[in-house]
């Protein structure tokens, strides 16, 4: 349906475009939570978790840093964590 009416509206120089927010953030967000699992439910991680910064590469693929402390590197969801110069330098040769 929406192609149709962008093929309509093509004529006069006119798109339609989606008004759905962007919700990757928060489904980040949410599975970024969810791998802390038990420790959050026993009470051996505090509930404010620090900040969380997300970085997200061409393929979309994500990393994250938690910045707790002094420890500043980056991981993916594979496990496997990064420097900043090492993420940065990633994804520039992508």
């Amino acid at each position: 349906m929406y192609n149709l009416l962008n093929k309509l509206l093509s004529r006069f120089h006119l798109k339609l475009v989606s008004t759905k927010p962007d919700t990757r953030l928060v489904k980040e967000s949410v599975k970024f939570l969810n791998t802390l699992g038990d420790l959050r439910n026993d009470g051996l991680l505090p509930p404010y978790v620090g900040d969380v910064t997300f970085v997200e590469d061409k393929t979309g693929k994500t990393y994250f840093r938690q910045v707790v402390g002094t420890e500043h590197k980056y991981f993916d969801y594979d496990g496997d964590s990064y420097t900043p110069e090492q993420l940065q330098e990633k994804l520039n040769n992508e």
